[in-house]
């Protein structure tokens, strides 16, 4: 059988690093060798039963499966009689070691400077929080103070639009205005040419009348005078 390579990776971290999530998921398992010489520490995944409690386990057949992860060799063993199935994530050969308080030296040396790294890595993260922390700051006040301009240039841009408006409008009057009065003014006119031309049309016809009246009455005058010849065979002499 095989395991994703993620997987496993993953499996691995929750097995050897504890952690409240991984209790009872996991067990760990120590045994020697007949010449008690080596020990061998192997780490299991039950992939069923997760409580963790351990039982009595009576004698009973193993299945056991081997299987391979990048050339590395894995094993699932199966037991009967209910008990779940465990997978075997990889396993360590312990030796015993001349001098074990070197090694518990060395172990704590190790840790000291694991720990004075971790703490080094911590102030750095810590200053480099600050800085980032001081930085959004400053980008929050410079952002607020173009919030501010930007509402400011929004007033002055809108209360400049207004008095052009107002203008605009104030000319669009005016122009009305001056169009009606022109437009009166030649309604004016017109009516004013009009009386003019009625005018004289009506002095004119006056003037026809005046002339055509005189031309008759110089007619009947000249109609009752007595001719000048008739009047002079007429006078008697004395």
């Amino acid at each position: 059988m095989e395991m994703n390579k993620e997987k496993y990776v993953e499996e691995l971290k929750k097995a050897l690093v504890t952690r409240e999530e991984s209790a009872g998921k996991y067990n760990y398992l120590i045994s020697r060798d007949q010449e008690n010489v080596v020990c061998q520490f192997s780490y299991e995944r039950s992939l069923k039963d997760g409580s963790g409690e351990h039982q009595s386990e009576p004698e009973e057949q193993q299945e056991s499966h081997q299987c391979f992860f990048s050339g590395t060799p894995l094993q699932l063993q199966r037991k009967h009689g209910g008990l779940p199935a465990k997978f075997r994530l990889g396993s360590v050969k312990l030796q015993e070691v001349p001098s074990p308080a070197k090694v518990v030296k060395e172990l704590i040396g190790y840790c000291l400077d694991s720990l004075g790294k971790l703490q080094a890595k911590n102030e750095h993260l810590q200053r480099e929080n600050e800085r980032l922390f001081s930085n959004w700051s400053d980008a929050e006040q410079r952002l607020e103070k173009c919030v501010e301009a930007k509402e400011k240039l929004e007033a002055d841009l809108y209360n400049r639009f207004i008095l052009v408006l107002n203008e605009k409008k104030a000319k669009i009057r005016n122009l009305q205005k001056l169009l009606n009065e022109a437009k009166e003014s030649a309604a004016d006119a017109k009516c004013t040419r009009d009386d003019i031309t009625t005018t004289q049309m009506v002095i004119k016809r006056e003037n026809d009348y005046d002339a055509s009246t005189d031309e008759e009455s110089e007619s009947l005058t000249r109609a009752s005078l007595p001719s000048g010849k008739g009047n002079q065979d007429n006078t008697v002499f004395l």
